[in-house]
């Protein structure tokens, strides 16, 4: 990455691989709720706004401690805004293909990958 991204190594330092790798599973896991909820491609499918304002916020916290946080407790020294960038770029190229791998475990599970009618034919089946 120091190459792509013009940042400074931080191999062999623990404790800002321990933040680098804190702020990527925070946005990767939380952006996965996107791609789960969506039928279609998520980022199509317009989600709530709460949702939306509950990822950034959630994000725009992780992001600082990866920054700036100096904690013994847990191992992490920040990493500052070049490599908090640069996980934030990681993190939009790595979410893209999740939608793909959805429709790849939706058709092996059961046949219907891509399917925007899925939901109008099983609850038709429903009474009412």
């Amino acid at each position: 990455m120091q190459e792509v991204f013009g940042v400074r190594s931080i191999r062999g330092n623990d404790r800002e691989l321990m933040a680098a790798l804190y702020l990527q599973v925070s946005i990767i896991s939380q952006a996965l709720i996107f791609v789960t909820r969506s039928r279609s491609w998520s980022f199509v499918e317009r989600p709530g706004f709460l949702l939306v304002f509950a990822f950034f916020a959630a994000q725009l916290v992780a992001t600082a401690i990866a920054v700036y946080a100096q904690w013994d407790f847990c191992r992490i020294q920040g990493i500052g805004w070049h490599w908090g960038g640069a996980v934030w770029v990681f993190s939009v190229v790595t979410y893209l293909p999740l939608d793909v791998l959805k429709f790849i475990i939706r058709y092996s599970l059961g046949g219907k990958g891509l399917d925007k009618n899925q939901n109008k034919a099983s609850s038709s089946a429903l009474p009412t």
